[in-house]
């Protein structure tokens, strides 16, 4: 199970002895730690401010604390695969306690696009949806059309950081980049315990699935666009793949995956 908890990490971008007024109230729902900083990052040099949730249950949480004291969240990115309680869940429950889709927004962050995901997130009482990883051009689009501008915030300082943004990988420290290679590793490692074993059990197959599905959302972020692809197509494979023939083409997706991961990027 997922032990990071959520870093509330500001960065100060638009610290001045002017007052800055945010654009809106995001809450993000994410539980891969290089993926929430590094969408925080991008809420915040747009302007809005973020606030951090790693599950599901957390978030339900919140927007309940949200409407009690009277501070109200403009709109939640939603994060679909998650321990403890999943996106889906979270917004059906959030739904169904009353809360609207024209009040609260809520946008999946998804690592596989395919029509059938969309029309999952929609079902469930989402309103739209971003792939991962999340670009900050396409994050910038939906906020601005989700959310109604609002009086009062710096739009130059504003301006000036998204241009800033305008290459993702200008804000990957290397603390982060630490953070991603680590994660990386460790889903390498899963992938390689499994065909070493080689036994395939369900059980192993759901935690190989959540590695590859972290790994999807950050390896293009980081120049390993090639490796985030391999994972998503051996992510699917598992899933799909005839039970007889489950082992072979495992066996050998993983193989393509080492040496992508040792020959495709510098360390």
């Amino acid at each position: 199970m997922h032990s990071d908890q959520p870093e509330n990490q500001t960065t100060d971008l638009f610290a001045t002895a002017e007052e800055y007024v945010p654009k809106g109230h995001l809450l993000l729902v994410e539980d891969h730690d290089v993926n929430r900083i590094m969408i925080q990052a991008m809420i915040e040099r747009l302007g809005y401010k973020a606030e951090l949730a790693a599950d599901g249950a957390e978030a339900v949480a919140k927007i309940d604390e949200a409407y009690l004291t009277k501070t109200p969240i403009d709109l939640v990115l939603m994060d679909v695969e998650m321990p403890v309680m999943d996106g889906y869940q979270a917004t059906r429950m959030i739904r169904a306690s009353g809360v609207s889709g024209q009040s609260l927004p809520i946008v999946a962050i998804t690592a596989n696009a395919y029509k059938e995901d969309i029309n999952c997130c929609l079902a469930s009482g989402m309103q739209d949806h971003i792939a991962k990883p999340v670009v900050i051009q396409e994050l910038q689009k939906i906020l601005i059309e989700r959310i109604p501008e609002r009086a009062g915030h710096n739009t130059a300082k504003v301006a000036t950081a998204t241009a800033a943004l305008a290459d993702n990988h200008c804000y990957i420290s290397e603390e982060l980049d630490n953070r991603y290679r680590a994660r990386r590793n460790q889903a390498m490692s899963s992938l390689s315990s499994l065909v070493r074993i080689g036994t395939f059990t369900d059980r192993a197959l759901k935690e190989t699935c959540d590695h590859l599905h972290k790994l999807i959302g950050t390896a293009a972020l980081f120049g390993e666009a090639e490796l985030g692809d391999q994972a998503r197509k051996l992510e699917k494979g598992i899933i799909s793949w005839k039970l007889a023939e489950r082992p072979r083409k495992i066996r050998k997706a993983v193989a393509d995956m080492i040496i992508i991961a040792q020959t495709g990027r510098p360390a």
